[in-house]
């Protein structure tokens, strides 16, 4: 009797840390706009990460003009996959080690997720240790 009740409790605690772990992506996955209100991007899971691809915006109808491979310069940045390879940090609290991409220069940069209140979104770009942060606001799940 001891042991079903230990094996059923080792249950209880790997599902409830199975769910545990689901929270931060389905707070971080969905339709944002960013801050500028000129963009919506998708973020969805990939495989164990999570990324995102821009789906609106002012710029949907451009070229990857400033990329640094000229071959790539004639691809539209609508669909285009901008954020990617981002884990779950240790604590659970945010998505790290990502990449994003910013086409207005051409460059990727070290990024961060991190849910914030009222549907909001914290986006972290970083250059070494300067980083520059946004926040987008969440306009469907």
């Amino acid at each position: 009797m001891k042991r079903t009740i230990a094996i059923a409790c080792a249950a209880f605690l790997c599902a409830a840390g199975a769910a545990f772990a689901e929270i931060p992506a389905d707070r971080v996955t969905g339709i944002w706009l960013v801050q500028s209100k000129d963009g919506k991007f998708h973020i969805t899971r990939c495989g164990q990460s999570l990324c995102g691809k821009l789906i609106d915006g002012s710029k949907i109808s451009m070229l990857d003009q400033k990329n640094k491979d000229p071959d790539l310069r004639v691809r539209p940045l609508k669909g285009l996959l901008m954020m990617h390879s981002y884990k779950l940090s240790k604590d659970r609290a945010r998505w790290v080690d990502g990449q994003i991409y910013n086409p207005e220069d051409g460059n990727s940069y070290r990024s961060i997720l991190e849910p914030g209140p009222d549907d909001t979104l914290k986006v972290k770009g970083c250059l070494g240790p300067f980083c520059q942060t946004q926040t987008w606001t969440r306009v469907a799940p």
